[in-house]
């Protein structure tokens, strides 16, 4: 469970930036910036899911 709420709470965070992105009180390096930092939290969130689904579908873990 507690896996689950990090997950829900930096999807949250992806969110939130995403959202003030399309303000326009941010200069482009400012978006270009932060496009860069939502692509790689969710580039890491997505190898913490296939790594997840990885370990349940093996073998060894009694499925």
């Amino acid at each position: 469970m507690k896996d689950f709420l990090a997950v829900a709470v930096r999807l949250q965070r992806i969110e939130l930036l995403t959202r003030t992105l399309v303000n326009d009180l941010y200069s482009q390096e400012d978006k270009e910036m932060a496009g860069t930092w939502i692509a790689e939290l969710a580039t890491n969130m997505a190898d913490e899911v296939k790594a997840k689904v990885l370990e349940t579908n093996s073998p060894s873990s009694g499925l």
